[in-house]
């Protein structure tokens, strides 16, 4: 899946970040709770993937993917505190559902590169898990070029 060469040029990078592994099926490296995203809200995790080449084609992550990962992981606690606040609010006029009330109990941090092989682009965004909404899915997604947050939004 990803190669020898990059493992041997971010190793070190990928084993500061925490204890990691590879999801084969979602062609991603998974951090489940790592330390540099606790906080006082919901255990966050990290999934760094490749769904298309990238311009050399190589399905390896790049250094633009891990500069969107360091660019989020200066800015988690805001983002936190952010993000906890917009869900607090989404979900404050639910009604009693037979469930319970929606909730986030879990957020992936995503950053992908996407696209077709000539256009390829990379994203940041964070993935709310709300399991009292099965329907739903909730996230936040990043604007570089505009260094913002956009409001969690709902698909």
């Amino acid at each position: 899946m990803f190669s020898e060469t990059f493992f041997d040029t971010y190793r070190e990078r990928l084993d500061t970040i925490g204890a990691w592994e590879i999801d084969p099926v979602e062609g991603e490296i998974v951090w489940r709770g790592p330390e540099v995203l606790r906080n006082d809200w919901v255990p966050f995790d990290l999934r760094i993937g490749t769904e298309v080449e990238d311009e050399s084609g190589s399905f390896d992550p790049d250094a633009a993917m891990f500069a969107l990962w360091e660019s989020y992981r200066s800015q988690h606690s805001s983002c936190v505190a952010k993000f906890r606040h917009e869900a607090e609010e989404l979900f404050a006029d639910d009604e009693e559902i037979p469930f319970g009330k929606r909730e986030v109990t879990r957020a992936d941090v995503r950053i992908t590169r996407s696209g077709e092989p000539g256009d390829v682009f990379r994203s940041l965004e964070v993935v709310f898990i709300v399991p009292q909404d099965q329907d739903h899915g909730y996230y936040a997604e990043y604007d570089d070029k505009a260094d913002d947050w956009g409001e969690i939004s709902c698909s």
